[in-house]
């Protein structure tokens, strides 16, 4: 049978295609040269066909247009040469509908994707006459309409149907049976999402799990497949808020790239690990992803622009965390690079990325901000209605405008903020997680305006946003922001029931929004920001006369690492009585929670947490432990005042109160003449160095006014001279000697009505009195400084030991390991060294030696069980930054949290000869094996010393403190 000239041309076009794919560069050119030949007299559709892919593969190496309309218009004769249902018809319109796809890689036209999906469509339709032929057709079109949904376009029903029906006849093993099932699994992944449905986007992602394994296929597919299914779980995040989704989203993309390393398998792994940053924003993470985005933008491909993009965020949350200008301007730059590397669709996306970059932050300049509304616009002008991308588009144009309209003032910019803001709440479904996010940016636009223009009714409607927001499914954070504008709003509109209720749902949110599972720094770091959120609650239910809320608000709000810290530590006696097992068990859990929590690692200290909440879960699960390490209830608060009052001085812009707890329940003193502006004049004046007596005088004369002298006149009923009495100051006040309070003019002192110690919050009373008996081992340290001899604290430190029938510790020539090691096994302690209070951050605290240093990270990571003090004659041992007041943050505290019962630290430095006299007279008054309550005196009696000595010199008799049981 003879061959007709158009196949012999058709085959040989395709043998030189085959060599081209196998190599032979200059294959493709007589490949194209052939077709060129043979297609004028052509009339077979297959040959057609055939002709076209050729010149599809000679049109991508090419950026000539007129290649790819000669590709087109021959693949269009194949089409019309085949009958309407000659099986070649199939086969002629998924070939032409590749081809649109392909152009559509080249000029991004949305209607080139959607005659790709309508072709592929119609090949379905006709059905091609082999049943591989008809798979494939069927998987290719369900990546076209892939793309074609991420123009925003909603999901056509049909190619959803076309796919269902072919996996319910495909056996599982077929080949197609993977691809098919892939391309499902996205579309249905894209339904869900749209439809904020979690139930189907868990469809999706079974469907996908399914096909990332032993299917045989290449690497490379494999790994396109793991990257989609992290993008799903990152999805999935969303919709619930576990971040159990964002930890598996984050081992799928390193999966993905152990098999296939590529730029969006890289951009993806650091975009997820940048949302799961934004979550609970741990140092780590954020270093990973600047890593591992800075790779992705090294790779040349089409995906750099998303690099870029990802990038430019990292960027600007390194920028939050450092303040460093340069972080902010290079985060500027990568978006606009991102911005110019982009096309459609793409391309309104890097803009609003710019846009939300640019009006987000007061680091932006005025040209910036008009910038940001400029790029906001073009990038809402691009989007068409129910476009998934227009609300956010609109809110960030929003907050843009909110922006510029610092610089501007200009009325109409407020105006068009709020209107954009409100389009971008109307376009969002409330299931949608970004729906609250927007609610609480319509309150802040609204809020200004009625900040410029005092029109009440945007106030009332800003009010009305919050509540919404705050009341929502979203991201913790989110909610607990909302809550807080809508508490401080509520109380700003005289409406104390609400204002109350809601700033006590922001503190609930405290723990959710503080993550445990960040490391300690992590930790930290997010605390700076809430400000004053515990006082404020607990000063509005006050004012709503409940006063057990109130306290139980502050031990909720405040002390967050502490109270971590001591739950961890908590007395396991009740739970011993059950199951020595458990008991073990969690010890061992604790343990490695507290060791993940120094190192910063965010995957091992998940694992540890989920081990130590699976124990602590099932403690609760046994009789009488169902409320083991639950929040304090009244009754329980008001126990830890059985051996005294405990007064927590709640300071408050709202007002300022005395709550104490007393053995029948909460009594509150009002404090008129507290404030907190006051607070923070008072410590400016004494807490910067060493206080100069006279300001000191000024200070404790407040004191006794404002605070101590109220609070005493009220208990005397209850308090003879001598009993004990327990502060728990909040805020900046804990940097105060509340417990030296006295009056300039008639000499009244606290120290002559009460024995003070102090507690960072209630629970760390329950803590210290917890059962067991304190080992009697002594250990006293000392160190020869070269730069500063200090002979007065070897001294000290001799004279100390000799009272204990010891010898001290020469610490020299010792590292800080050595001396932790050493204080291991105290029962009793002396630590005669230099100390520095850091400034900047707290935990840096530390005790100098000549060789080393011991800081706060170090003293926690000791855990010494039932020791009964510490005696610190160090310098500031209990200073901290006013940031962080309420978390007690500095070694007197850490030496507490590592298992001493009672700790004696100072306020600041008292002097080496004083410091000295100070010390003797405490172990003058001490046996062996004193009681909590000797201790106290012992500090006491000291203060009283030493004010007998020094009248006038109040540095010298208020700096002592005492802190625990």
């Amino acid at each position: 049978m003879t061959v007709p000239d158009e196949w012999t041309q058709a085959n040989a076009a395709g043998r030189e295609l085959t060599a081209y794919q196998n190599g032979d560069g200059a294959a493709l050119a007589r490949a194209v040269a052939l077709v060129r030949a043979a297609e004028p007299s052509a009339s077979d559709p297959d040959v057609l066909r055939l002709l076209s892919k050729v010149l599809l593969f000679g049109a991508s190496e090419t950026p000539s247009q007129a290649t790819w309309e000669e590709a087109e218009r021959v693949g269009r004769s194949a089409v019309d040469a085949a009958e309407p249902r000659h099986p070649a018809l199939a086969l002629a319109l998924g070939t032409l509908a590749t081809l649109k796809y392909e152009w559509f890689g080249v000029c991004h036209n949305r209607s080139a994707i959607e005659e790709a999906v309508a072709l592929g469509l119609r090949a379905v339709e006709v059905g091609a006459e082999e049943y591989d032929d008809h798979l494939s057709i069927v998987q290719n079109l369900l990546v076209h309409t892939k793309t074609l949904a991420d123009f925003g376009v909603p999901v056509p029903d049909r190619p959803l149907l076309v796919a269902e029906t072919v996996l319910a006849d495909l056996p599982a093993r077929h080949p197609g049976w993977p691809p098919i099932t892939a391309g499902y699994a996205v579309l249905l992944c894209e339904v869900a999402m749209r439809a904020s449905s979690a139930t189907g986007l868990d469809t999706a992602i079974s469907r996908l799990r399914g096909v990332i394994t032993g299917t045989g296929e290449p690497q490379r597919v494999l790994a396109g497949r793991r990257a989609n299914l992290a993008t799903m779980l990152g999805w999935r995040y969303l919709l619930g808020h576990e971040v159990r989704h964002l930890d598996e989203a984050v081992e799928e993309y390193r999966e993905a790239q152990a098999q296939w390393p590529g730029q969006e398998i890289m951009t993806g792994l650091g975009e997820t690990l940048m949302s799961r940053f934004a979550r609970q924003p741990a140092q780590d993470d954020l270093d990973q992803a600047l890593r591992t985005l800075r790779q992705a933008v090294a790779e040349e491909g089409a995906g750099r622009g998303r690099a870029l993009a990802g990038l430019s965020s990292a960027m600007q949350e390194k920028h939050r965390l450092t303040g460093e200008p340069d972080h902010f301007f290079e985060a500027v730059d990568l978006a606009r690079r991102a911005v110019g590397a982009a096309d459609h669709p793409d391309l309104p996306e890097r803009l609003v990325d710019l846009v939300v970059l640019l009006g987000s932050t007061s680091a932006a300049s005025a040209v910036m901000a008009a910038e940001a509304v400029t790029e906001g616009r073009r990038a809402v002008a691009m989007l068409k209605d129910g476009d998934i991308l227009l609300p956010r588009a609109r809110s960030a144009l929003g907050i843009a405008l909110l922006g510029h309209h610092e610089h501007t003032r200009e009325p109409r910019e407020l105006g068009e903020a709020v209107n954009q803001l409100r389009e971008a709440v109307k376009g969002t479904d409330p299931r949608d997680p970004a729906h609250a996010l927007y609610r609480a940016n319509l309150g802040l636009a609204l809020h200004t305006r009625f900040t410029a223009r005092g029109r009440r009714s945007d106030r009332r409607a800003a009010l009305a946003e919050y509540r919404e927001a705050a009341a929502t499914a979203a991201e913790p954070e989110v909610r607990q922001t909302a809550a807080r504008n809508q508490g401080y709003l509520a109380a700003e509109t005289r409406r104390p029931a609400e204002a109350a209720a809601a700033l006590a749902h922001a503190v609930r949110l405290q723990a959710q929004a503080v993550p445990e599972r960040l490391a300690r720094s992590d930790v930290q770091r997010l605390l700076v920001g809430t400000g004053d959120l515990a006082e404020d609650a607990a000063a509005m239910a006050v004012v709503r006369y409940q006063d057990d809320r109130a306290a139980g608000l502050l031990e909720l709000g405040r002390g967050v690492l502490l109270n971590r810290t001591l739950s961890l530590r908590t007395d396991l006696g009740a739970v011993r009585q059950v199951s020595a097992e458990l008991a073990g068990a969690f010890e061992r859990a604790s343990d490695h929670v507290e060791a993940t929590a120094l190192s910063g690692k965010v995957e091992e200290r998940a694992r540890a947490l989920a081990g130590y909440r699976d124990v602590l879960e099932e403690i609760r699960a046994q009789p009488g432990l169902r409320r083991f390490l639950a929040p304090p209830r009244t009754a329980e608060l008001t126990r830890t005042a059985r051996q005294g009052p405990v007064v927590l001085v709640n300071v408050s812009s709202y007002r300022c109160d005395a709550l104490v707890l007393l053995r029948d329940g909460v009594a509150c003193i009002p404090l008129p003449r507290l404030n907190l502006h006051e607070v923070r004049e008072q410590v400016r004046s004494v807490c910067s160095g060493v206080p100069a007596d006279a300001d000191l005088v000024g200070t404790l004369d407040w004191l006794w006014h404002a605070v101590a002298g109220p609070v005493l006149t009220r208990l005397a009923p209850v308090l003879n001279v001598g009993d004990r009495l327990w502060w728990v100051p909040t805020g900046v006040l804990s940097l105060l000697p509340l417990h030296a309070a006295t009056s300039a003019r008639t000499g009244e002192s606290a120290l002559d009505r009460v024995v003070s110690s102090y507690a960072p919050t209630a629970s760390a009373i329950r803590h210290a009195r917890r059962p067991g008996t304190s080992s009697s081992l002594p250990m006293v340290i000392s160190a020869r400084y070269a730069d500063d001899p200090l002979p007065r604290s070897v001294q000290e430190a001799a004279e100390v030991a000799a009272r204990w029938g010891t010898s001290p510790l020469d610490a020299t020539d010792l590292p800080g390991a050595e001396v932790l090691s050493a204080l291991a096994s105290a029962g009793r302690a002396h630590i005669a060294l230099h100390a520095v209070s850091d400034p900047l951050d707290p935990s840096a605290s530390r005790l100098l030696l000549p060789h080393g240093q011991v800081d706060v990270t170090d003293v926690l990571r000791m855990k010494l069980g039932d020791s009964a003090f510490c005696y610190l004659s160090a310098c500031e041992t209990s200073s901290t930054t006013t940031e962080l007041a309420n978390e007690a943050i500095h070694l007197t505290s850490a030496f507490f949290l590592a298992g001493f019962r009672s700790v004696v630290g100072t306020f600041w430095p008292m002097g080496d000869v004083v410091s000295g006299r100070a010390a003797v007279r405490f172990h003058d008054q001490i046996g062996p094996a004193p009681a909590a309550a000797d201790i106290a005196l012992a500090v006491h009696r000291s203060a009283l010393d030493l004010r007998r000595r020094y009248p006038r010199a109040p540095r010298a008799w208020a700096a002592l403190q005492h802190v625990g049981a």
